[in-house]
């Protein structure tokens, strides 16, 4: 999945044209605090919300405000992962997105990568997470995939990162297909891989706010 197929057609940009009271307007419609500015598809840069609040004059033009990020803007063709991760390192709600002509192709919300993130790792799907800890010298998830299946367990979503603490280490987070998991841990550590945390779905209720906290947990562990 690309940065392409995340963008969303219905929250459209700003232009210098537009106004202060425009730009919050909009901001408010689409629930976000900043915008792309965009003159003849051409990304300008972001305008925040707070931009806007700190001048004494609203209604003056947005070529008039000052632009954040002009030069952050992703191509349609990255992996969804790369546009997390640059959401994420830069702490923005809203991605602009460009062709391969260099012309603005449209944005991306934080929600739109929540959701594309949850279905592409089997987030949205029932069971339960686990976190595992080892050496990153070690890790196999052939190996890690084939001791859940002898227990009759099916791994349906993984995700590693380095530990931020110990660069020779991994953090593996696994989608496992069963809420029931006690036997799964304790297999992992009868064969020395460390189970460090555990996430077991006790309801079907309130799906975006699981999904965005999958995500989190995901990226922060």
């Amino acid at each position: 999945m690309t940065a392409r197929d995340l963008i969303n057609d219905l929250i459209y940009p700003l232009t210098p044209e537009n106004s202060g009271v425009d730009g919050l307007n909009r901001m408010d419609e689409f629930r976000v605090s900043s915008l792309p500015v965009v003159d003849n598809n051409l990304y300008l840069g972001m305008l925040e919300e707070d931009e806007i609040y700190s001048s004494a004059d609203f209604d003056k033009p947005v070529s008039e405000f000052q632009l954040e990020n002009q030069d952050l803007i992703v191509d349609e063709n990255i992996h969804l992962f790369e546009v997390v991760q640059i959401a994420m390192d830069n702490e923005l709600e809203v991605i602009p997105v460009r062709d391969e002509e260099g012309d603005f192709a449209g944005l991306i919300t934080l929600p739109d990568t929540v959701s594309a993130f949850a279905n592409i790792t089997g987030a949205q799907l029932p069971g339960a997470i686990l976190v595992l800890s080892m050496d990153a010298k070690d890790y196999s998830l052939a190996e890690i995939s084939r001791l859940a299946e002898a227990e009759g367990y099916k791994i349906i979503g993984s995700f590693l990162v380095f530990d931020p603490k110990n660069p020779e280490k991994l953090k593996v987070t696994l989608k496992i297909n069963k809420t029931e998991i006690d036997r799964l841990i304790a297999t992992y550590n009868r064969f020395g891989i460390h189970v460090i945390s555990r996430f077991q779905e006790v309801t079907t209720e309130s799906v975006e706010k699981e999904r965005l906290d999958i995500l989190f947990r995901y990226l922060e562990m």
